[in-house]
């Protein structure tokens, strides 16, 4: 479950920092079926994101090619993803 729940966070932090005008439409309806799927996940499956969220951010902080716009998203990347219910940043509240 854990690489699945890396994949998936990776996956979400790329489509949400791309910054192509032609594909945002696209990109918002994608995070929005995503969110709506993951909304539904069990307890289990929420705490395997949120540790790879704060894997991601831990490793990404680290790399020496840090990008900033990713380190920023993966340390909130559970709370972004359930407006805040629930969750701070990757903690839940």
């Amino acid at each position: 479950m854990d690489k699945l729940a890396e994949a998936l966070v990776y996956a979400v932090s790329h489509i949400n920092s791309r910054d192509n005008q032609d594909l945002q439409d696209e990109d918002v309806t994608a995070l929005e079926s995503i969110a709506y799927v993951i909304q539904q996940a069990s307890r289990t499956e929420l705490d395997a994101l949120s540790a790879a969220a704060k894997r991601a951010c831990a490793e990404e902080s680290a790399s020496p090619y840090r990008r900033e716009n990713m380190v920023r998203d993966y340390g909130t990347w559970m709370e972004d993803l359930f407006g805040g219910e629930g969750w701070v940043g990757n903690d839940r509240a």
